[in-house]
Parts: C-alpha cells; structure tokens; sequence
C-alpha cells in the first residue's frame, strides 16, 4: 500500500512539473517592408513597444532609398502565446495648417501589430507595404504549421470593443512663452 502511494505520488509530480511548463523558442529572420513614394523612408525612426515574453536578442534595420523600402533584421526569443512586438515606424514633417498660416510638426505613424503571431515562419516571403491612406499593417496567423497569414492594411486603429480611436498623425502642441 504505501509503495503504491509513493509510485502515484511520483507519477503525479512528473506530470504536474510536465504539463504546466510553457514552450518558448527563439526565430531569426528578415522583414521588407515597401512605402508609398510620399513616405520619405530615409526619414523613418524604427521604435518596437515592449513585451514580456517575447524580446529581441537582436533588431536593426536597412534602407534602401531607391526602392523607397526597409528591411528589418530580427532575432527573438519568445513564449508560445505571445504575440510579436508591434513594430512603429514615425517620421516628423512642417505642414502650414489649414487653419492659419503657421506651420506644424505633424509626426506620422505606421503601425505593423500582429495577433495570434509569436514569430514569422515563411513571413519574409508576405509584401508589406505602408500607405498614408492605410498606414497600418495587421498580420494574424490563420494556420501557423503551414505558415499562413492574413494580412491587411487598415486606415485607423480602434480598442476592440472600445470605441476609442488613435490616429496616425500626431500634432505638436507648442509651448507657450511669456
């Protein structure tokens, strides 16, 4: 009787410490991305928003101003479950408002979010391009062991079931001085 019980007990803590533990892995790969001809890439800052659980080991980019395109370089160690970092590309422009004659620092934003996506399987072979018109890409994995994807560009980002919006341009408000 009680060497049955130790054998059950040490059944049970093996499957315990077994079946509770999270996969991870880690993935390099490239990313192109194209933009439209009025999106001066050689002006484009690269930002990517924080994520516990899924982190770069390595992320850098390359220009190629004569396609107008960028790729970006990546190695990352993430937990299944996770989704990918969204990526931000920004650059600042002078505009004259509508409104007066003075000029604004507007900043655009393009946004490249996933959903369902912990890393790229096969996704340097998808073409993304960034448009002022659609200036976000969402990527959601439809069937990961065979590496499809649905993408889509997208004209404004809302909290889903929120009704929130956030824009992609972002004025500058000025301070004022005495």
């Amino acid at each position: 009787m009680k060497k049955s019980f130790l054998i059950y007990l040490s059944i049970l803590i093996f499957l315990c410490q077994n079946s509770f533990a999270q996969s991870s892995g880690t993935a390099e790969f490239s990313l192109t991305f194209k933009f439209a001809k009025n999106i001066p890439v050689e002006k484009l800052d690269l930002h990517y928003s924080y994520t516990n659980g899924n982190t770069f080991y390595k992320i850098n980019y390359k220009v190629d101003t004569k396609k107008n395109r960028l790729t970006l370089f990546v190695k990352n160690h993430f937990i299944y479950g996770v989704t990918f970092p969204t990526i931000i590309f920004t650059y600042n422009e002078q505009l004259y408002d509508n409104n007066s004659e003075e000029k604004i620092e507007i900043k655009r934003q393009y946004y490249f979010i996933t959903k369902k996506t912990e890393y790229y399987k096969e996704a340097y072979k998808i073409k993304y391009k960034f448009k002022n018109e659609l200036p976000n890409i969402i990527v959601e994995a439809i069937n990961k062991d065979q590496a499809k994807y649905n993408v889509k560009n997208i004209a404004t980002l809302a909290w889903e079931g929120r009704n929130y919006h956030l824009s992609n341009r972002m004025v500058k408000i000025k301070k004022l001085t005495k």
